[in-house]
């Protein structure tokens, strides 16, 4: 990460050329983005929208064994 800004302009405008141009692209996007804007959801309204660990394995270890957040008013 980091970096001058600017530094990627071009990679990103040839991404953007081909997701408006590209319908394999395109159904590729339209068939998961929901499905993970869902599970975004699911984590953010549960409790979770900051992570504990910078790793990916500590992290999947951690939602898979944390207890559901209290729900109770104090």
């Amino acid at each position: 990460m980091g970096g001058e800004v600017g530094e990627h302009l071009d990679v990103q405008a040839t991404a953007r050329a081909q997701a408006a141009t590209d319908p394999a692209w395109q159904d590729a996007y339209r068939r998961w983005r929901p499905p993970v804007e869902r599970v975004i959801a699911w984590l953010a309204g549960h409790g979770n929208s900051r992570l504990r660990y910078h790793e990916t394995i500590k992290n999947n270890a951690w939602l898979l064994t944390a207890p559901p957040p209290s729900t109770s008013a104090a």
